[in-house]
């Protein structure tokens, strides 16, 4: 069905999928083999190869997850693997702007902007977005509070996200 619309569409868009390498693995967790991955992986490409356009998205490699557990590669051979980089300097001062200007926080100005690029050290979006929120639920942004923020609210949030994050994968991939 999908196929027959595709190829009546001039431009079909694009589709995203988040974490795809975590739902494989929860289908090879729930017991579905190589060959149930392998048709839903191959109807993926089928698609973007009638035109649909595809970002297939993970924290984790598809490249392993495959060879783990023996599953054809070819599956994902016409995609190509982008590894996000931290923003620039400039970029994650757009960011935190943009993010700024859409609460209307009239308080936040460049001086809240630096003292937040200056805590922050990483500038991966995830993390400026965290750490906006925290300012921005803060109230102020005063370099003194922005840093009072951070080693409060900011650097303790991320790094229990982070142990989180690790701790369900050790679940994910060693309980029974």
């Amino acid at each position: 069905a999908v196929g027959s619309i595709l190829e009546k569409t001039e431009n079909p868009g694009v589709i995203i999928f988040d974490e795809i390498p975590f739902f494989l693995e929860n289908m090879i967790a729930r017991g579905h083999g190589r060959d149930s991955i392998e048709s839903v992986m191959g109807a993926l490409r089928q698609f973007r190869q009638q035109g649909l356009s595809m970002i297939l998205c993970g924290s984790i490699g598809m490249d392993a997850l495959l060879e783990r557990h023996n599953i054809d590669p070819n599956v994902i051979n016409d995609l190509k693997t982008f590894h996000l980089a931290p923003l620039s300097h400039e970029q994650a001062r757009e960011m935190l702007t943009v993010l700024a200007d859409s609460q209307g926080l009239d308080w936040w100005n460049e001086e809240t902007t630096d003292a937040v690029l200056a805590n922050v050290r990483d500038w991966l979006p995830y993390f400026l977005q965290f750490a906006f929120l925290e300012v921005h639920l803060g109230g102020k942004g005063d370099p003194e509070t922005v840093s009072e923020i951070y080693r409060a609210k900011i650097f303790p949030g991320l790094i229990q996200d982070f142990i989180t994050q690790f701790e369900n994968r050790l679940k994910r991939r060693y309980d029974p």
